[in-house]
Order: structure tokens, then sequence, then C-alpha cells
């Protein structure tokens, strides 16, 4: 172990030891039928924040007598003995946000799930839908697998073909399934506007495809052509950092924001999400690792989203845009289809449930 990997254990261990002292008291009351979700971010990434708030109001509806205590991605490691504690005693189910974070492009996120997944030996762990990136060779990868695997009441839920390749291929002993991204679940109140307007969605992170700068520029110039306002919007900035408790409102109003568009252009998988949700009709590319198509390809379809795969693409978007120019709503019967196949998470989480109380 090196220096820093170290520092970072012992920085870890410390925060455990100190926060188990701080915080033993909050859990006194608690019983069988509490629900820890760990890791709720706090930083400024709405898709994220949406996804907290999807899987919260998912565990609500299937379970409206349980206590669900939502403990933030900060204070996440401080509670964590504290939880183990609990889980000890009342085998509590213990839920883990949903995204893009499993594998090595954003190991904080995956090092804090796989410390507390080692801890909680006793908790029923449920890793909401996931886009997995690991390649399976690195060590990274090797350490995961072996903490996934190991615990005997687990279930990891992708949320894309691709992913649920590598979750069957990669950590074939974990149970799982394939499950849309919980976004897909929200139903957000929108109410009719004018719409007015192309908004360019694009990240500026190490997800950015640089091969998609042509297709964004051409569409810049075709939408000015067709004397569209354009607004460049991110659903990712610091200004979205903000407290749990505070998170609802901000994501409404993004949302509606969102719904003023006659078109969305966006290469962020939560642009393109948000945009079904909304009723947004929106132009779709890829990023780096390949998810948004993947989830297009696995759930979406042409009415929804014109997703394009190259610069070859360009005169069919171009299209679909001209086409929604007046016409800027589609059927959102569809969304009807894909919210069946949250089931087997749902039944997952019922049988967790159910064997507490044995």
């Amino acid at each position: 172990m090196n220096l820093s990997r170290k520092k970072f254990f012992i920085k870890n261990f410390l925060k455990m030891i100190i926060g188990y002292f701080l915080n033993i008291k909050n859990f006194k009351n608690y019983d069988e039928n509490t629900i820890f979700f760990i890791g709720v971010p706090e930083y400024g990434n709405l898709g994220d924040q949406a996804i907290a708030k999807a899987e919260i109001n998912f565990l609500k509806k299937i379970l409206p007598e349980s206590e669900i205590v939502v403990i933030t991605e900060k204070k996440s490691m401080e509670n964590l003995l504290c939880i183990k504690k609990t889980t000890n005693k009342f085998h509590n189910i213990c839920t883990f946000i949903g995204g893009g974070n499993m594998g090595d492009l954003y190991f904080f996120q995956e090092n804090l799930r796989l410390t507390a997944i080692k801890l909680l030996k006793k908790g029923k762990i449920i890793i909401f839908p996931q886009s997995i990136d690991y390649n399976g060779t690195s060590k990274r990868y090797k350490k995961a697998k072996k903490i996934y695997e190991s615990h005997d009441n687990l279930f990891l839920f992708t949320r894309e073909k691709n992913s649920e390749k590598k979750r069957k291929l990669l950590f074939p002993m974990c149970k799982g399934g394939l499950v849309p991204d919980i976004v897909l679940s929200l139903e957000p109140k929108i109410e009719k506007i004018t719409r007015n307007g192309i908004y360019f969605c694009l990240r500026n992170d190490i997800e950015k495809n640089d091969k998609s700068l042509k297709i964004i520029t051409e569409l810049e110039n075709f939408s000015k052509k067709l004397n569209f306002e354009i607004k460049k919007i991110d659903t990712s900035c610091s200004k979205y950092c903000t407290k749990y408790e505070k998170q609802n409102m901000q994501l409404t109003n993004f949302l509606k924001e969102f719904s003023k568009a006659n078109i969305i252009i966006t290469d962020r998988l939560h642009g393109m999400i948000f945009s079904v949700i909304t009723n947004t009709p929106c132009v779709a590319f890829d990023n780096t690792t390949g998810k948004n198509k993947s989830l297009y390809n696995t759930w979406l379809n042409k009415e929804m989203v014109c997703f394009i795969d190259n610069i070859n693409d360009i005169e069919k978007a171009k299209y679909y845009i001209k086409k929604h120019q007046q016409n800027n709503q589609y059927n959102k019967n569809y969304l009807n289809e894909i919210n069946k196949y949250y089931k087997i998470l749902e039944k997952s989480i019922l049988d967790f449930y159910q064997k507490s109380f044995k």
C-alpha cells in the first residue's frame, strides 16, 4: 500500500470511529422497519439528484410504512459503523444510488459503496440501476468483484443492455437484472407553456466525446437558419451544489425550464431522460462511455428521441428538428410500457423487506 492510499485509509478509519461516537445516539430508535439510503449526492449534478429523488419516491411507493433514512455522500463514511450496528441487529435494507459511477471512472463513489458493502455483512443490499464501466482487468475491478460477490444478500441492477452484459460477465455471482434508469419513473407536473427555442445541454467533462464537435456546430448553424432562439444549459454545474433538503425545488425548476424548449440537443444521458419525462423532443448523441446509446437502444424509441451516431446522421437530425418546429410534443403513453420493467426491482426490495420480519 503506497503512502497516499495509507493516508486515505487512515482518514476514513478515523472518520468512521469518531462518527460512531458522535452519531450513535441518532440511531437508537431505528428498527427493522428502517431503510438506509446511502450515498445521496449534494454535488452539483442534477441528473444524480434526480436519481436520488426517484429512488426515494420508488421506495415510499412500495413500502409506505417504512422510515427511509437519507445518508448523504459526505456523511456516509462517518455513519457506517452506526449503520453496521443497526443492520447487525435488524438486517435492514440498505440502498445505494444508481447512475454511472460503478467502475474506474468515478472511483470515489465506487470506493464508498465498496467500503459500505464490506462492512454491512448483515444488511440487505440493493444497488439501484447502474451503468458499469469496468474493463475487467484493472486492480480496482478485481477488488470490486471480490467484495460484491462475497456479500450474501446483494442485488445489483443495471440500466442498459451493455451494462447488464457486463454484470453477467464480470460479476457472475451477483444477483440482479436489467431495469430502466430510475429517473424514467418520475412524473413531473409540467404546466402547459409556449415552447420557444432550441436548448443545447452539453457536457464539459471527462465524458465529453470530441467526435461530437462537428455535430454540435452543424446543429447550431442549422438552428440559427430556422430562426430558433438558442440557449445553452447543463445539468451539471457548481451552482447546483446544495443540501439534499433543497434539491426538490431546484430540480422542479430545472425541469420546468427544460420543458420550455421546442427541442433539446444533448450528449448527457439525463439530458435525454429529462426530455422524455417532460415530453420535449430531443436530439441526442453519445458520450465517451457509450451509455447514452445503450440506454436509448434498450428503452427509448425514435419518436421520443432522435439519436445520431455520427456526422453522417446529421440530415436525420435536421429533419427531426424541422418536423418538431410546431409539433413539439409526442405521445407519452410509451412511458407506461417502460414502467412495467421496474417489477423485478420492486419484487427484490419487497422480498428483502419481508425477510426482515422473519
